[in-house]
C-alpha cells in the first residue's frame, strides 16, 4: 500500500539554487503523431480583454470557466467573458471544495470567490487575516482543500485557512540554516502531501509536516498523483514512479527516441494517458511509459507553444493556460479535422481511400496522403495535373476515377491521366451501368457520356444522343432506367437503348406530375428503391413510376427535405439541416436520428455538393467548407447537456441600463419605468455547438398561462412594455434534439406610482376631500349665486332707473339741443332777413330826394339790428353743444377759423346725426341743396379721397 511506500522513501537533497536554474534543451520537433487534428478554439487577449499570460483554469459547479489571468480573474460562459477584479494583484492558482466554493491564490494574497446579492462573482481577500510581516512577495503556485481547511502553497510558505483564521507552515530548513522550497502540493487518497527539496515528500497533518522520504527526483516536480495504482511524479524532465522509496526517471520518447522537453504542468486523462504542458513543444499526450502518442502545438492550431497549465473540464475539454492566450480542445473528440495545417487547401468536395492512400478532392485540387492510417501523421500534397474543383471520386474495376470542373481523370498513384475526349468536359458525376462492369455513365455540364474499360484503363466511348441537359445527379433504378435531377430543370426519367448510345424516351416530371424543382433536389437509391428529396418532403416511386410521399420519414422530429447517401455504404443515409449532417437509421420501417451523429461540426457542408464517405466501421469522412472532418462514430458524445445559465437581466431602451441579476436563479423587482427588459443566457458548452436553440417563455406568476413564447439561436431575449404584475421567465436549450430542464427567474414589474396602494389611499383621501370640497363649494356657490342674483336684481332695478333718468335727460338734452338749434336757426335767418331788408332800405333811401324822408329811412335802418339777446342765444347754443360734443365747434374753428354760422349750424346738424332730409326740412331747403352744402364743406375742410364729410364730422 501507499503508506508502506511512503515510509520507506529515502532522502535525496536537491539544492534549490540548482533546481530552479536547470536549463533544458528543448527539441522543437514537429511532433505530429495524428492523422487529423481535433478542433482547437483559441482565445486571445483581444477576446477576453486582459493580459496575454494566464496561469491556471478551473470550472465551477454550474459549468462556468475561471481563468487566472495576469490582470484579473476571467469568467467565461461559452459566449461572454467577464473580468473579476483582484485589486491589481495577479491570480495564479485555484481549487474548489465539495460545496463548489472556489479558492484563489495570488501573488502575495489569498482569498476566494463569492456571489453578491445580484449574483455577480466577486473576489474576497483574506489578507486582513494575515499579519503584514507574514505576507511574502511570492506567487501562490497551488491551492488545495483538505479536511475543511484550505492550503495556499507558495515557494517557501503555506497559508492554512480554517474558515476563520489563517495560520502558516514555513518550508523546512537545510542543516546550514538556509530555507528550502515547496515544489508541489497535492492530495492522494484523502491525504495531503507536499514535496520540498529538504525532506522530499511530506505529509501535512494540521500545521505540521511529517517527512515520508526523499526519492531522487531529476528536475523540478510539477505534479504528482495516483496513476495505475502507483504514485507518479511528473518533473520538468520526465516521469517517475515511486517504488519502495525509489524513483527512476522515465524520459519522454517520440517514436522510441528520447527527446528533451521542459514540462511545466501535467494532468491525467482517461484511457491511462497523461497530458503534459511544455515550455516549447505544446501539449504532449503520453502513455504511462512516457511515449508520445499525440502532440498539439502551433502546427495543430494552437496560438502558443508554451503551456503554463492544463485543465480537463467535466465535458472532456482540455483547457490550456498559455503564455499568450487560452486554448481549448477535446483530445479524444468524436470529430477531428483535416485542414490547411496539413497542406490541404480549399473546400471539401469528394474523398476516396484507395491503395492505402487517402485522396481528398477540394475546390482547389486533388490532394493525397500515402500510407494513411488513423494514428499516423498526415501531410497532403496535390496530385499532378489537377487544378480546380474535384466533383467526385469512385473506384471502378480497380481504378480510381475523378471528375472535376474541366476534365475526367483516371488517377494512377500521384498522377492524374485525362480520359475525357475534349477540353473542358466539365464532368459532374458518374456511375457504373447496371449489369455491365465495363461501362460507366458520366453526367457532364451538357450531356451524358459513356466510358468503357479496355485493356486495363478507362476510355471515352460515346455521347448519349437525344439528351442535352446538365446531369448533376442521377441514379439507375432496378430496370436500368436513368432518373436524373438537375436544378430548376426538373426530374427526368430517361430510357436508353440497349447499347447505351441514344435516348429512347425522356419524361420530365415537372410537366407530367407537377414536380417542384429546386437547386437542392436529391435522388438516392436505397435497396433498389429510389427516393427523391424536395422542399415538400421525400418522395418515392410506385410500380407505375408515380411519385408518392415516403412514409418511412414520418417519425422524424422535423419534415426532411434533403437526403443524401453516404458513399461506400449500401443503405446509410443522412439528412441535411442548416448545412450540417444528421445521420439516420431505419427502425421498424421508420427512420430515426442516430444516437451518435456529427451534428456539431465546426464547419458547414458545401451547399448542394455535400459529401460523406465511410472509411471503415466507425469512421466517416465529411467534406466541409474548410476542408474535411473525420467523424469517429464509436466515440460517444456526452449524453446530458448542462443547464442553461441566466447570466444577466437588465433594462434596455433607457438612458441608463440597470442590471438586476448576474447569473443567479433568483427574483427581482423592477419599477414601471424599467418595464423594458433583456434576459441574457448561455449554455456552458465549449467547441462546435452551432445548433443550439434556446426556448424562452414568460408565464404568469402561478405558471398556468404562457404570455410570450419563442425559440431563438440568439443568447438573449428582449421584452418591451411589460405590464405591471408578477411573472416567471424560463429558458431551456435544445442541442441536436436533446433538451435540458428549464431554469427560471421570477420577477415583478411594479405598478406606476399612481397605481400603488399608498397612491390609491391618497387618491381616496383626496377624492373624499374633493367631494366635501365640491359639496361646500356647491353650497357656497348657491349662496353666492343667490346673493349675486339679488344684487343683480337690485342693480337691474337701479340701472333701469338710471337708464330711464338718462333717457329722460337725453331726451331733454336732445330737445334742448334741437330747441337751441332751432333758435340758432331763427337767429341766423332773422339776421339774414334783416340784413337783406337793410340792404333794400338803404338802396331805396338813396333814391329818395326829400331829405326829411331820407332822414326817416335812416332812422328805420338804424333800428333794424339784432339785439344782444339774439347773439347771446347763438353763443349759448355753441357753448352748450361744445360741452356735450367734446368741443365740436372749437375743433371746427381750428380747422377753419373763417367758417360762418350757416356752415357751423350745418355741421351741428350733421353731428346730431340728422339725415339729409331732416336737415333740408330744418333749413327749408331741398335735399340736393343739402348735398351741395356738404360737398362745399368737404372742399372747405380739404377732405381727400373717399372720406365723406358726414363720417369726418361724426368722428370729431
Amino acid at each position: 500500500m501507499m503508506k508502506t511506500w511512503l515510509s520507506d522513501l529515502k532522502l535525496l537533497r536537491v539544492p534549490f539554487s540548482i533546481a530552479v536554474t536547470i536549463i533544458f534543451s528543448v527539441c522543437l520537433l514537429p511532433l505530429q503523431l495524428q492523422a487529423q487534428l481535433p478542433e482547437v478554439t483559441n482565445y486571445s487577449n483581444d477576446d477576453y480583454t486582459g493580459h496575454p499570460t494566464n496561469y491556471a483554469i478551473i470550472e465551477d459547479d454550474s459549468g462556468l470557466i475561471y481563468v487566472a489571468n495576469a490582470y484579473s480573474i476571467l469568467e467565461f460562459d461559452g459566449i461572454t467573458w467577464r473580468s473579476i477584479s483582484t485589486n491589481n494583484i495577479s491570480p495564479s492558482a485555484f481549487t474548489k471544495d465539495k460545496s463548489g466554493k472556489i479558492y484563489v491564490g495570488l501573488y502575495s494574497d489569498i482569498g476566494y470567490l463569492e456571489k453578491d446579492a445580484r449574483g455577480e462573482t466577486k473576489f474576497v481577500s483574506l489578507a486582513n487575516k494575515i499579519q503584514e510581516s507574514d505576507i511574502k512577495k511570492h506567487r501562490i503556485t497551488q491551492v488545495k482543500v483538505h479536511k475543511g481547511k484550505v492550503y495556499y502553497c507558495s515557494i517557501n510558505l503555506i497559508y492554512v485557512y480554517d474558515g476563520k483564521t489563517v495560520s502558516l507552515i514555513p518550508a523546512p530548513h537545510f542543516e546550514d540554516g538556509s530555507q528550502g522550497v515547496f515544489e508541489c502540493l497535492n492530495t492522494i487518497e484523502d491525504e495531503l502531501f507536499v514535496f520540498d527539496d529538504v525532506h522530499g515528500l511530506e505529509k501535512i497533518e494540521g500545521n505540521s509536516l511529517l517527512p515520508k522520504g526523499h526519492p531522487e527526483v531529476k528536475g523540478w516536480l510539477v505534479n504528482f498523483f495516483k496513476f495505475q495504482n502507483r504514485i507518479l511524479l511528473v518533473t520538468s524532465r520526465g516521469l517517475s514512479y515511486l517504488n519502495d522509496g525509489q524513483s527512476n526517471l522515465i524520459p519522454i520518447k517520440f517514436q522510441g527516441e528520447k527527446i528533451e522537453v521542459k514540462i511545466l504542468h501535467a494532468t491525467p486523462l482517461s484511457n491511462n494517458r497523461i497530458a503534459l504542458g511544455t515550455k516549447d513543444a505544446g501539449i504532449l499526450i503520453c502513455d504511462h511509459q512516457g511515449n508520445v502518442l499525440r502532440s498539439f502545438n502551433k502546427s495543430s492550431g494552437f496560438q502558443s507553444q508554451e503551456i503554463n497549465f492544463l485543465f480537463l473540464d467535466s465535458k472532456g475539454n482540455l483547457w490550456s493556460a498559455l503564455n499568450n492566450g487560452i486554448s481549448v480542445m477535446q483530445p479524444h473528440a468524436p470529430i477531428e479535422y483535416f485542414s490547411e495545417l496539413q497542406g490541404l487547401e480549399g473546400m471539401g468536395y469528394s474523398s476516396a481511400l484507395f491503395n492505402d492512400t487517402l485522396y481528398l478532392g477540394t475546390s482547389q485540387a486533388l490532394f493525397y496522403s500515402p500510407n494513411w492510417s488513423l494514428h499516423q501523421h498526415s501531410t497532403f500534397n496535390p496530385v499532378d495535373s489537377t487544378k480546380g474543383l474535384i466533383h467526385q471520386m469512385r473506384v471502378a474495376n480497380g481504378k480510381l476515377l475523378a471528375s472535376d470542373v474541366g476534365e475526367f481523370y483516371q488517377i494512377d498513384g500521384t498522377k492524374a491521366n485525362k480520359i475525357s475526349p475534349d477540353t473542358w468536359n466539365s464532368t459532374w458525376t458518374f456511375r457504373k451501368i447496371p449489369n455491365n462492369d465495363s461501362l460507366i455513365l458520366c453526367g457532364t455540364y451538357y450531356n451524358l457520356r459513356v466510358f468503357a474499360y479496355r485493356k486495363g484503363k478507362w476510355v471515352y466511348r460515346n455521347t448519349i444522343e437525344g439528351f442535352e441537359e446538365s446531369a448533376r445527379m442521377f441514379e439507375f433504378d432496378e430496370n436500368g432506367t436513368v432518373w436524373l435531377v438537375q436544378g430548376l430543370a426538373g426530374l427526368f426519367r430517361i430510357e436508353l437503348d440497349t447499347d447505351f448510345r441514344k435516348v429512347v424516351s425522356v419524361t420530365n416530371y415537372v410537366d407530367k406530375y407537377s414536380f417542384k424543382p429546386d437547386h437542392f433536389n436529391d435522388v438516392v437509391k436505397i435497396e433498389n428503391q429510389l427516393k427523391i428529396a424536395t422542399y415538400d418532403g421525400i418522395f418515392t416511386l410506385n410500380t407505375k413510376d408515380e411519385l408518392l410521399a415516403d412514409s418511412s420519414f414520418s417519425a422524424l422530429p422535423f419534415v426532411p427535405n434533403r437526403i443524401r447517401k453516404i458513399e461506400n455504404t449500401k443503405d446509410e443515409l443522412y439528412l441535411i439541416d442548416n448545412d450540417r449532417p444528421i445521420f439516420i437509421q431505419l427502425e421498424n420501417g421508420r427512420y430515426k436520428v442516430k444516437p451518435n451523429t456529427p451534428a456539431n461540426l465546426r464547419d458547414k457542408l458545401v451547399g448542394s455538393a455535400e459529401h460523406i464517405s465511410k472509411l471503415d466501421e466507425n469512421n466517416y469522412l465529411i467534406a466541409t467548407q474548410k476542408g474535411f472532418a473525420l467523424f469517429h462514430s464509436n466515440i460517444q458524445r456526452q449524453e446530458a447537456i448542462p443547464q442553461c445559465l441566466i447570466r444577466e437581466v437588465k433594462t434596455v431602451h433607457t438612458e441608463q441600463d440597470t442590471v438586476f441579476l448576474f447569473g443567479t436563479n433568483t427574483s427581482f423587482k423592477a419599477s414601471f419605468e424599467q418595464k423594458h427588459l433583456a434576459f441574457h443566457f448561455a449554455l456552458p458548452l465549449f467547441g462546435s455547438y452551432k445548433n443550439i436553440l434556446y426556448h424562452t417563455e414568460i408565464l404568469t406568476a402561478d405558471g398556468n398561462k404562457i404570455l410570450y413564447k419563442s425559440a431563438t439561436k440568439n443568447h438573449f431575449k428582449e421584452y418591451t412594455n411589460l405590464n405591471e404584475g408578477n411573472y416567471i421567465f424560463r429558458v431551456w436549450a435544445d442541442v441536436n434534439g436533446k433538451k435540458n430542464q428549464p431554469v427560471a427567474v421570477t420577477f415583478t414589474i411594479l405598478p406606476p406610482w399612481y397605481r400603488t396602494l399608498w397612491a390609491k389611499t391618497l387618491f381616496l383621501i383626496a377624492l373624499i376631500g374633493l367631494g366635501l370640497t365640491i359639496i361646500w363649494f356647491i353650497h357656497h356657490r348657491f349662496q353666492q349665486q343667490a346673493f349675486k342674483l339679488e344684487n343683480k336684481r337690485l342693480k337691474e332695478i337701479k340701472d333701469k332707473e338710471l337708464r330711464h333718468r338718462a333717457e329722460i335727460l337725453e331726451l331733454e338734452l336732445q330737445s334742448k339741443n334741437e330747441e337751441m338749434a332751432f333758435l340758432a336757426l331763427q337767429v341766423s335767418e332773422k339776421k339774414k332777413f334783416l340784413g337783406e331788408l337793410t340792404e333794400e332800405l338803404t338802396s331805396f333811401s338813396s333814391r329818395i330826394k326829400d331829405d326829411s324822408d331820407k332822414s326817416e329811412f335812416r332812422k328805420l335802418i338804424r333800428s333794424i339790428h339784432l339785439d344782444e339777446r339774439d347773439e347771446e342765444n347763438w353763443s349759448n347754443f355753441q357753448m352748450h353743444f361744445d360741452k356735450n360734443s367734446d368741443n365740436f365747434f372749437q375743433k371746427l374753428k381750428e380747422l377753419d377759423p373763417k367758417m360762418n354760422e350757416s356752415n357751423l349750424l350745418m355741421c351741428s346738424y350733421i353731428k346730431m346725426g340728422k339725415s339729409n332730409k331732416e336737415i333740408a326740412e330744418l333749413l327749408h331747403i331741398s335735399t340736393s341743396a343739402v348735398e351741395k352744402r356738404k360737398y362745399r364743406l368737404k372742399e372747405k375742410l380739404k377732405l381727400e379721397g373717399e372720406i365723406s364729410v358726414t363720417e369726418f364730422i361724426a368722428s370729431l
